[in-house]
């Protein structure tokens, strides 16, 4: 009954996992096309007013600043969860191991979530100096 209850909830944080790493592209798939309508919006239309611009400004910030909150609180979320299967494969060390599997798995980095918040500041880096040049690439 054990090994059912183990495997279970394996698979269920395996899930989830997939579920959490699948929002982070989605959150940051998003973002950039929200910074990409805005380059376009202003592009086609040509705004030359200071406060439509100064719009545009702030809500490239405020995309790029909910894009980073919401990229943290997945990359804790995902933190968490490894942690639930690193306990569950230290309770069973010596077999995990005797199938080759490293016991302590929470010390890899997450490079993918660190490229994603890179994307997203330096789309909105980009997104911002296209809006305040007022150039039409």
């Amino acid at each position: 009954m054990k090994e059912q209850l183990e495997v279970a909830i394996l698979n269920n944080i395996g899930s989830n996992l997939q579920f959490i790493k699948n929002q982070q592209w989605r959150v940051s798939y998003f973002t950039l096309l929200a910074y990409g309508a805005i380059v376009a919006t202003q592009k086609y239309f040509n705004f030359e007013n200071g406060y439509v611009k100064l719009g545009f400004v702030t809500l490239t910030l405020l995309i790029g600043m909910a894009s980073i909150y919401l990229n943290r609180n997945l990359d804790e979320s995902l933190n968490k969860h490894r942690d639930y299967v690193t306990k569950i494969y230290e309770g069973n060390k010596d077999q995990v191991e005797s199938y080759g599997i490293p016991v302590d798995q929470s010390s890899e980095k997450d490079l993918t979530n660190l490229m994603l918040l890179y994307v997203t500041h330096i789309g909105c880096g980009l997104t911002l100096i296209l809006i305040v040049s007022g150039k039409t690439y």
